[in-house]
């Protein structure tokens, strides 16, 4: 009897292992993310040239909206070099929480989402593999920026 009640427990840690791995995130190519944002009335610009220092930045985009909000999206060398680009974004985020931000991280696999909600600001950063997805949004447009990233798979 005593076998059969701890095999219930550990059944559902399995199933909820297994089901977790179905969710694995995959990288949103370039193609994909000019494609989905410009059907959102958003102009997308490559700004690659801005790195032209920074050999780790293969590709980079920038969705914008009529100079209201923009969300980055980028596609780096290594996956090293995009968790170092999501960390030290991570840190610039963080020395802006008061008692009042909302923040919230999830990280499974590859992927890693982290969102800072202040007063003024929706700040998402994202990471899968080597693509990096960055947004400091007014939060009048938190609603907008959401939806994109629901839209782009995250």
């Amino acid at each position: 009897m005593k076998k059969k009640l701890l095999m219930i427990p550990v059944m559902l840690v399995a199933i909820l292992l297994l089901t977790a791995c179905g969710l694995a995130k995959k990288p949103v190519s370039v193609e994909t993310f000019t494609k989905i944002a410009e059907g959102k009335d958003m102009i997308v610009v490559d700004v690659i040239d801005q790195f032209e220092e920074s050999p780790q930045v293969k590709k980079a985009n920038v969705a914008i909206v009529e100079n209201q909000w923009q969300l980055e999206h980028y596609i780096l060398s290594s996956k090293d070099e995009t968790t170092s680009m999501f960390n030290k974004n991570k840190q610039a985020f963080e020395l802006e929480k008061d008692g009042k931000s909302k923040e919230t991280k999830v990280e499974y696999g590859s992927y890693t989402k982290y969102v800072l909600e202040t007063d003024t600001k929706y700040k998402v950063l994202i990471k899968v593999d080597n693509m990096f997805i960055y947004g400091n949004v007014p939060i009048e447009y938190k609603e907008y920026a959401v939806e994109l990233i629901k839209e782009l798979g995250y």
